[in-house]
């Protein structure tokens, strides 16, 4: 993990590598950067249930099945919003090497999958639809 002056030091020369950029544009644009790649994080954890929604939309009439359509979207959207979080949690960033990144992925995916499970014991009628069975 780097420390603040290398930090300091990457984003100085971000901004000499891009004269017309300031050091707070070059600090925004570095923050928003880290903000997509959490959010690519999380909906890698979540594909699962990303997969199952599409084919569910595809393969049925929406208003026939769209309240079934309609959670599991709402599933996915939840997912991917407690995936950012447990990634932030646990560290997750870009500084990070791929193997630390994978690493924690797979953590946070383990512990929304317990988090899920123990919901489903705990109130069998409000849960994710048969996700993690």
């Amino acid at each position: 993990m780097k420390d603040n002056a290398t930090v300091n030091q990457d984003l100085a020369s971000a901004v000499e590598s891009r004269p017309a950029q300031s050091l707070e544009q070059a600090f925004y644009h570095k923050v928003q950067s880290q903000k997509e790649e959490l959010e690519v994080a999380a909906r890698q954890n979540c594909a699962d249930i990303f997969f199952e929604f599409k084919t569910c939309t595809q393969s049925h009439f929406m208003f026939s099945t769209g309240s079934r359509c309609n959670k599991l979207r709402k599933d996915h959207e939840y997912c991917v919003l407690r995936q950012q979080s447990l990634l932030k949690g646990l560290g997750y960033n870009g500084r990070l090497s791929k193997t630390e990144k994978m690493d924690i992925m797979d953590r946070a995916d383990a512990l929304f999958l317990a988090e899920e499970h123990r919901e489903r014991d705990q109130n069998p009628t409000e849960r994710l639809s048969d996700f993690g069975s």
